[in-house]
């Protein structure tokens, strides 16, 4: 079949109020210009809502042969008030990957299966309160950052990051994604989530930052994780798994750290958690 080339624009698709199907098209050299307002510029491939619509959705197809949807551009995709699917895609030489927020009422919103690289955040996931799930799995995200972010509390340059601004009943998911991030703040970070299930993820650090950090959280489950850090002594601000300031029984169980300044790291009250079967190995601090 043939492809739809977008090549050398400010925006690729954009989608407004409509129920959109995007597959068999390419996107490459999708450049932010500030001379625009729109908050999706830069973007490849965009859905919004409007203020008539009752629904609005994305989804991106898989690549059905050997083809890059996104390549060297600003943003990958980027929705506001809408649902999103996007599996078996790629991704590559981007700022952002994936951008979501407003997801609309009890929708289902999934980023799955997909290969992204960029230098500031694979998924970026903030403020989606009526959304019912979140879903981040099996993807393969590659964080390059700059020498800006790479701090200890930095939410700079994250390979996921999922966040709300009060703990609510919308459920986020990352689970059986690869992370490989070298000068970056987190490989996955959850802020202020209700149930969030982190689990099977294998994170790959070089440097400073967090492999998983969780912070005013209610009842998180983190289990079977792997992080793997580049440690071998002296002072780095690395850490393996990081919760801060969450309660309700956060369940951390089963998880591996290995190589990371700290392993496992506790900030603040994190009353009732349960912490059981994790391993730590080669660190200054183990917990």
């Amino acid at each position: 079949y043939e492809l739809n080339y977008f090549n050398n624009l400010h925006t690729g698709v954009v989608g407004i109020g409509s129920m959109l199907t995007v597959k068999r098209s390419c996107f490459k050299n999708i450049y932010y210009d500030t001379f625009y307002n729109e908050p999706y510029r830069g973007t490849a491939i965009t859905s919004v809502k409007n203020n008539s619509a009752n629904a609005t959705s994305l989804t991106v197809m898989p690549e059905a042969f050997n083809y890059i949807t996104v390549d060297s551009s600003y943003r990958g995709i980027y929705t506001d008030g809408s649902d999103l699917t996007a599996s078996y895609i790629h991704i590559l030489n981007v700022r952002t990957g994936v951008a979501s927020k407003n997801s609309p009422l009890l929708s289902i919103n999934m980023v799955t299966n997909c290969t992204i690289t960029a230098n500031h955040s694979g998924i970026f996931w903030n403020y989606n309160p009526l959304a019912k799930f979140m879903y981040a799995n099996n993807n393969d995200i590659t964080i390059i950052g700059s020498s800006q972010g790479g701090g200890f509390f930095s939410v700079a340059n994250s390979g996921i990051y999922m966040s709300e601004f009060s703990n609510g009943f919308v459920q986020y998911t990352a689970t059986g994604n690869t992370v490989r991030m070298s000068n970056a703040g987190f490989g996955i970070y959850a802020g202020v989530l209700t149930n969030a299930k982190i689990k099977y993820n294998d994170i790959g650090m070089t440097g400073s930052g967090t492999g998983i950090s969780v912070s005013k959280n209610i009842n998180s489950n983190i289990s079977c994780n792997v992080v793997n850090g580049n440690y071998s002594g002296g002072s780095q601000s690395s850490a393996g798994i990081a919760t801060n300031n969450s309660s309700n029984k956060t369940t951390i169980y089963c998880n591996s750290t290995k190589d990371t300044y700290r392993g496992f790291f506790f900030g603040g009250a994190c009353p009732n958690t349960v912490f059981k079967g994790n391993e730590m190995t080669n660190h200054y601090d183990g917990l």
